[in-house]
């Protein structure tokens, strides 16, 4: 058994788990769950069972807190879209689409898109509670693969709400 799953075993993402949701360390113990939900499938299995852990990755906070558990929410998706199921289709496209927010990170934009496009393929539910607006915005980053990506969303996706078209040859130019 590898150190990382005898800390599961053994009761440290309770731990962890109490931290993130009442402890100054949140984005920290935020940033510990990330890098063991990117660990084997039967490691973010582990964490995605933990009662109440994904509810509390889903809760918004400061800006570093909520990106380090978007990111640990990602990386528990990266196992496949049982995790999409595991964690509930419409939290997982509310924590997607949060993460398209102005002040994320943009690798952090670009994962949640991939992503998004996962569900919207795989699932087929492209729920768009908020999620068309987000990404006409998105259409307006001066990030060459963000730009291409939201457009590429909202082509396949959401055809019928049309692309925003003010800048929006300026932002090709810039992404080419």
């Amino acid at each position: 058994m590898s150190v990382v799953m005898s800390c599961v075993s053994g009761g440290a993402t309770e731990a962890l788990h109490a931290d993130l949701v009442d402890s100054y360390v949140r984005r920290d113990a935020a940033w510990v769950l990330a890098n063991v939900a990117a660990g084997s499938l039967a490691q973010a299995q582990s964490l995605a069972e933990q009662p109440g852990l994904v509810e509390a990755l889903c809760d918004q906070g400061p800006t570093e807190v909520r990106q380090e558990c978007t990111w640990a929410i990602l990386n528990l998706l990266k196992h496949g879209p049982d995790m999409f199921v595991r964690m509930g289709v419409h939290r997982v496209v509310c924590i997607l689409t949060n993460a398209l927010q102005a002040d994320t990170e943009p690798a952090l934009q670009r994962s949640a898109m991939e992503h998004l496009e996962l569900l919207m393929q795989k699932l087929q539910t492209p729920e768009a509670g908020g999620l068309v607006g987000k990404l006409q915005g998105l259409c307006h980053s001066s990030d060459g693969a963000i730009l291409q990506k939201a457009r590429f969303l909202l082509q396949n996706f959401f055809p019928w709400q049309g692309m925003p078209d003010d800048d929006m040859s300026n932002n090709l130019s810039r992404s080419g």
